[in-house]
């Protein structure tokens, strides 16, 4: 508190005024010491920075709304980060390196059940998906079995459809 100037001396004053207050408010919310001090941190900063927006009225309910709408952006980042985490694939990240965290066990566990499936397929099914598999482009598959890329690229979806609900 001491780094306020002479001309925030108001604020300051209700800052100390209310930070007991303030405290249990934030506790209140979080339910955890550290996340309390945290959101009351948060608070004394948003109020210092919008010390201007403050007008004559209930200093407390002022700073316990800008409390509130804080916890409550924290609360949907922490959703958004959730969800956005339930979402991740880490085969899928490009950056993602398999051999620090692959089980190379399970992954030939897998490898067999769907190399399982893939022979239970008819026979295009499985000759096309192998090419696919194996990195040809659908218009390279198309070329060599002498169909349209658009029945190759059907017959890829639909057999990687199969496939998955057969896991």
């Amino acid at each position: 508190m001491d780094c306020l100037r002479s001309s925030d001396l108001k604020i300051k004053k209700e800052i100390e005024k209310y930070y007991r207050k303030l405290s249990f408010y934030a506790l209140k919310l979080t339910e955890q010491k550290e996340d309390a001090e945290d959101l009351l941190q948060n608070t004394i900063l948003h109020i210092l920075e919008r010390k201007e927006k403050y007008k004559e009225r209930t200093f407390f309910s002022w700073s316990a709304r800008i409390m509130f709408n804080l916890f409550v952006d924290q609360k949907r980042k922490e959703k958004r980060r959730k969800a956005n985490l339930d979402k991740y694939d880490p085969r899928k990240d490009k950056y993602f390196l398999p051999s620090q965290v692959r089980n190379k066990g399970l992954d030939q566990l897998e490898y067999n059940d769907v190399f399982f499936l893939i022979k239970q397929l008819k026979w295009e099914k499985q000759e096309t998906f192998i090419m696919y598999y194996q990195g040809y482009k659908m218009k390279e598959i198309a070329e060599q079995r002498g169909e349209k890329e658009s029945t190759i690229n059907t017959r890829i979806f639909k057999t990687k459809k199969e496939l998955q609900e057969q896991l």
